[in-house]
Parts: structure tokens; C-alpha cells; sequence
């Protein structure tokens, strides 16, 4: 994995989970502090991206907070992981011996659609995480919300001073790919102009120390793209919150003469967290500018579900 991927992770991660410029930083008498070796699986293999780390004080949600230097911060833990061992420690750990509840978030960004935004927890030291959450991030002047970031997610109570950090995390976010093409195997027509797909039923949140999700009531947006073949018009994985039972699936069908056409049905795969769907759409002819409807005939409609698992990278 080439260095520049951690760089943009990195950058992903600080824009996610960075603190307000308003957090107050005081000054302590600094007791002796450690940094623990940490070392992350996915599903049983090595995980590859940015990691965060959440020390809450023990047995709790309290958010205890992180030393940088000799101040005690509202910054968690951070640190690029190649292959299951950390390749940068852009901020690690530094904490006084004792008991912490460790939250554990990992991000990978690699393959999955983009662009991708989440709402941020309000982090400051002594905040209760379980009051926090991390939400959709609504596109400007929509109603439609973006696809987030591909999470993953543990919780574990660690004795700092006294042992590293092996922590195995698991997907808490669904992954959808739609595919659009003709039975026949013939191009799309050339009048499409691009195809648009939204699934209604989609959590707003996930809390920040269970990582629950909570309200599923909105519509997450993402684009297909349509190759230079026209044969297949697809989407890289879009990662959502988990849904609710036969989420509601919309196509509109932009056409070079302005006009639209939309498919709306109810899946039949639920979408939720460490699971990947992808729904495969065999497409009729596009009905003519003169006919009512829906725009067009589903002539088959197949969907797959599998586990998210990303591998080695």
C-alpha cells in the first residue's frame, strides 16, 4: 500500500473526528504517561487504514482524554495501520497507568465510493460518548444524504502500562453496489444522460459508544457511472448506516433531452452492518417521450448479499 493512501487517510480521519478550535487545553502536574504498542485484524486479517482510539475512563462512557505532550487533550489516539501493525503513529496514545475503556475506530477508504461525509461527535474531555454519535452528512440544498465512511468498530478495556493493544474490529456500516443493464447484453441507450440511485430507510446515526445506529428514516443519494462500453452502468461500493427491513430503492434516469424516468421498488435484502448487497437490474428499452409510467420495464431484478471483508490491502 503506497504511502499516499495513509496521507489521504489520515486527512479523511482528522476531517471525521477533528475537535473544535474551542476546546479548552489546561496545564496539568503530568503523572508518568505510556504509549501501548497496538496491533489491528479485521475479520481475522490485518487491517490496512486509519484507526482511531477512544480512552474512556474505566468501566464508563466518560471520555477520559489523550496526552499530547504535557496537556491533556480532547484528541484521541490516532495512527496509519499497514497490515495489521501501525506504519505511522501520527498521534499516539499517551496515558497514565491504569483501566481505560478503549473505543476503536478503523477507517478504509480504499475501493468504495466517493465522495463520502459524516457529522462529527462533539469531543472534550469528560464527555459522554454514549451521547455522542456520528451522523449523515446531508448534500447542500437536498434532502438526500451522502454515503459514509467504510467503519469498523471494537470496544475494550485495556490495562495501560501493563499490555499492548490487539484489537480485531468489525464492520458497523452496509455497503451497496447497483448494477443497470439490459438482459440482452446490449448497450444502454445513448439518450441516457446519467442514472442516480437513492435508498430510503437508512439510519441518520450511529452512536458514538455502542455504535448503534439510530433513526432509520432517510434517503442516502449516490451516482452510477456509465462506461464508455454502455454496458453496465455501476457504482463502487456506497457504505450507508444500517437500514431498515426492504429498504426502498429509487432510479432516476436523467436523459439528454431533460426529461427523467423512475424505478422505485422495495429490496428485499436488508442492509445491515458488515454486510455488502449489491442489486443487479436487467432493464427493459426506455418507454418513449409520449408514455405515462414509470419510464421504464424491470424486466428482472437479482439481489446478493455477502460479507464486507477487505483483506490484506
Amino acid at each position: 500500500m503506497k504511502i499516499r493512501y495513509f496521507i489521504v487517510a489520515i486527512v479523511c480521519a482528522v476531517g471525521i473526528y477533528g475537535c473544535s478550535n474551542d476546546n479548552r487545553h489546561a496545564e496539568y502536574e503530568v503523572p508518568p504517561v505510556y504509549s501501548p504498542r497496538l496491533s489491528v485484524q479485521e475479520d481475522g486479517l490485518p487491517f490496512t487504514g486509519a484507526v482511531e482510539v477512544y480512552p474512556c475512563q474505566s468501566g464508563s462512557s466518560i471520555f477520559f482524554g489523550n496526552y499530547v505532550g504535557n496537556v491533556l487533550t480532547p484528541f484521541p489516539g490516532m495512527y496509519l495501520v499497514a497490515g495489521g501493525t501501525v506504519a505511522v503513529p501520527q498521534r499516539p496514545l499517551r496515558l497514565p497507568i491504569g483501566t481505560y475503556r478503549m473505543l476503536y475506530y478503523g477507517i478504509d477508504q480504499e475501493g468504495i465510493y466517493q465522495p463520502m461525509a459524516m457529522t462529527e461527535p462533539g469531543l472534550r474531555v469528560g464527555v459522554d460518548l454514549a451521547q455522542q454519535s456520528f451522523g449523515l452528512r446531508r448534500n447542500s440544498g437536498d434532502t438526500v444524504y451522502m454515503p459514509v465512511y467504510n467503519l469498523a468498530y471494537n470496544m475494550r478495556d485495556i490495562e495501560i502500562g501493563t499490555e499492548g493493544i490487539d484489537v480485531a474490529l468489525e464492520r458497523v456500516v452496509a455497503g451497496l453496489v447497483v448494477r443497470v443493464q439490459h438482459e440482452d447484453g446490449s448497450k444502454l441507450e445513448s439518450s441516457i444522460k446519467s442514472i442516480r440511485a437513492m435508498v430510503t430507510g437508512i439510519a441518520e446515526s450511529i452512536n458514538c459508544y455502542t455504535a448503534q445506529p439510530g433513526t432509520v428514516t432517510r434517503t442516502v443519494g449516490f451516482d452510477l457511472t456509465i462506461p464508455d462500453d454502455s454496458l453496465v452502468a455501476s457504482n463502487l461500493p456506497a457504505m450507508v448506516f444500517p437500514s431498515v427491513p426492504n429498504p426502498i430503492l429509487t432510479l432516476v434516469f436523467e436523459l439528454d433531452n431533460g426529461q427523467s424516468r423512475i424505478f422505485t421498488s422495495a429490496m428485499s435484502q436488508t442492509l445491515s452492518a458488515g454486510n455488502m448487497v449489491t442489486v443487479t437490474i436487467n432493464v427493459g428499452q426506455l418507454f418513449s417521450d409520449e408514455m405515462s409510467g414509470v419510464g421504464f420495464e424491470i424486466v428482472d431484478w437479482n439481489e446478493v448479499s455477502e460479507i464486507i471483508n477487505t483483506g490484506p490491502i
